[in-house]
């Protein structure tokens, strides 16, 4: 890391301590906001506000009131710049500054004190716990404080669910998951399919069952013949009376006694008049006296 020379940094914090008064100024807004425990001062731009990270310029008119007061980051500030200008400032005077940055809740200020110990001095007692907060290890190949990442890529580490492991454990780690996971899926799988085979087997069940009723109405129910109507007359009904018989037996019809006594009548219901019926010639008498002749020669015959 390319730093500029102690002594210009030194002289520039020291003119900055020196123009900014040294006071926690709290500026309030007229929409009702503040800053609390800055360095505030007023320019012909407006109020300059001196922050930890940089400064602002909040123009006159949303000023309300500028209130002095003891700064802390003054202090700092301040302090920096008196070990800036000592070229020979030890390393545990800049850790006992970013101890008080970090008591007076100055986090950035902290962290540039401490790393500024750290490269004048990476071993020195009580950097540990200011630095490793801040995700950074001590690396003793490199004399170094570096983030813990890079710290465990130089391992050959890597994270892996919330755990450092080597590249090596990674993919077994992966390829175990990605089994289960198979595994899984073919578990829910068969599941399914087990549910499928069961309704179906439901299905066919109830398919049985009302074939098997279906078939035991039928054979307790009569059979009809159409009726079969010809102009004059009308062919009863058959009726078969179908019942539990022996296999390959078959049923005979049945057939009503007065089915053939009305025939040449009309079947009730239809518009068809019956013919007449049919009519036969009746045979003419014979005469009285030729029936006497006929006797009396028999008898006559029969005498001789």
């Amino acid at each position: 890391m390319c730093r500029p020379p102690m002594h210009r940094v030194a002289l520039l914090l020291l003119a900055a301590a020196v123009a900014l008064p040294a006071a926690a100024d709290t500026v309030r807004l007229k929409n009702g906001r503040a800053y609390e425990g800055v360095l505030a001062e007023r320019t012909p731009a407006g109020v300059r506000v001196q922050l930890a990270f940089g400064h602002i310029v909040i123009p006159d008119d949303q000023v309300l009131a500028v209130d002095k007061g003891p700064s802390v980051l003054a202090t700092y500030l301040a302090r920096r710049a008196a070990l800036e200008a000592r070229p020979d400032a030890p390393a545990a005077d800049w850790l006992e500054l970013a101890r008080w940055a970090k008591v007076h809740d100055l986090s950035t200020s902290s962290r540039q004190a401490a790393m500024l110990a750290a490269e004048l001095d990476p071993r020195l007692p009580g950097l540990d716990a200011m630095l490793r907060p801040l995700g950074l290890v001590f690396e003793e190949a490199l004399v170094r404080w570096i983030p813990l990442e890079e710290s465990m890529a130089r391992r050959g580490l890597v994270r892996w669910e919330g755990q450092w492991v080597s590249v090596e454990e990674k993919r077994e780690g992966l390829a175990a998951a990605e089994r289960r996971r198979a595994a899984d899926q073919q578990e829910a799988a068969t599941r399914r399919m087990a549910a499928a085979a069961e309704a179906m087997q439901r299905t066919q069940e109830r398919i049985l069952v009302r074939e098997a009723m279906r078939q035991e109405a039928e054979s307790r129910a009569p059979l009809y013949m159409p009726v079969i109507t010809y102009p004059g007359f009308w062919i009863p009904p058959v009726v078969v009376v179908v019942a539990p018989t022996q296999p390959g037996h078959q049923p005979r019809p049945h057939f009503p006694r007065d089915s053939f006594s009305t025939l040449g009548s009309r079947q009730p219901g239809t518009f068809l008049q019956p013919e007449p019926p049919l009519q036969f010639p009746q045979p003419e008498p014979m005469p009285a006296n030729k029936s006497s002749a006929t006797s009396s020669t028999a008898a006559s015959g029969s005498g001789s």
